[in-house]
């Protein structure tokens, strides 16, 4: 099992692990997430460019998925960035995370 660690991005994001989820913030809006379906782990992409979606991934562990989502977002950063800008004055749910933050 490879224990290398997920490629370094901009200081601006940063991951939240929980026991069943690692989660990849751009500030305070939530870019994407590793999780548990079924039997494996999956990526799920939640900030992304409207015109192409980015559909889940499977991946073999936790830090597999990490590393996934760390190279995914440094090659997307200032796509990212201004998507988060616009996304997390507009978006209700991004409003309602911040008030339980």
């Amino acid at each position: 099992m490879s224990r290398a660690v997920p490629c370094r991005l901009p200081a601006t994001f940063d991951w939240r692990e929980a026991e069943d989820s690692k989660r990849l913030f751009l500030g305070d809006v939530e870019v994407l997430e590793v999780r548990i379906q079924r039997h494996g782990w999956i990526v799920q992409v939640h900030l992304q460019d409207p015109l192409y979606r980015q559909p889940s991934v499977a991946v073999r562990s936790p830090n597999a998925g990490m590393r996934w989502g760390a190279r995914w977002a440094k090659l997307r950063v200032r796509l990212l960035q201004r998507i988060a800008a616009s996304h997390a004055s507009g978006c209700t749910h991004c409003q309602q995370h911040l008030r339980h933050a």
